[in-house]
């Protein structure tokens, strides 16, 4: 994981190491050794992969906000009490010491067309529309307020996922006693390790959807 971490970051191609006969799914299926080593984290056929990444990052995001005393549960559940249709549900409840948040993890790919030379564009783009999405869950759960924790896949964070683990580090230091800064430091550490982790388990798993044990 840690090998193929660092290969992504410093973009050695995939599909070396004597396994060139490895070809993505997409049109043409090119073999990986051609391609940017980057590829898999934006090619629009292999978007099946991303769910390992993301679990990672919420993972992270859950240990952070644990480790200074706040509460954080997987998908929250509640009554939707009407008839006007499915309600999304974000990924996570984050509770304790006068919060109440709904946290949606999103993770904007760097190296796709779309992104390519505005990446702050892009994570406000899609902290925008993660906003949209859960206004009706926060308004049910008696939410206070709604985070969409978007993340660059190189680790640029969104305003709102800033915000949040400096809102989240105020708390841990009166919980911990430490420094802000040192309980900031620490979370951020955890989340951006978790992203190029989570490069690495997206890769593994790109590895089973292309037939090849390791990339």
């Amino acid at each position: 994981e840690f090998e193929q971490a660092v290969r992504l970051l410093f973009g050695a191609p995939l599909g070396a190491k004597g396994r060139r006969d490895a070809r993505c799914v997409c049109a043409g299926a090119p073999r990986l050794s051609t391609l940017p080593s980057d590829h898999v984290l934006c090619c629009r056929d292999l978007r099946a992969a991303t769910t390992a990444r993301h679990d990672v990052v919420v993972n992270a995001v859950v240990r952070a906000v644990q480790e200074v005393g706040v509460t954080a549960r997987w998908k929250p559940r509640f009554e939707s009490g009407d008839a006007m249709g499915r309600v999304e549900i974000p990924d996570l409840e984050v509770s304790g010491a006068d919060v109440c948040a709904l946290v949606d993890v999103s993770v904007v790919h760097s190296s796709s067309v779309s992104v390519s030379d505005r990446i702050d564009a892009a994570v406000a783009e899609r902290v925008a529309a993660k906003r949209a999405k859960y206004d009706r869950a926060v308004a049910m759960a008696g939410a206070t307020d709604k985070v969409a924790f978007v993340v660059e896949d190189h680790w640029a964070l969104s305003a709102d996922a800033d915000s949040f683990l400096n809102r989240m580090a105020r708390l841990g230091s009166d919980y911990t006693e430490r420094p802000v800064y040192n309980v900031r430091d620490r979370m951020a550490d955890v989340v951006a390790i978790a992203v190029q982790r989570g490069n690495a388990r997206l890769v593994d798993r790109v590895g089973q959807l292309t037939g090849r044990a390791e990339l």
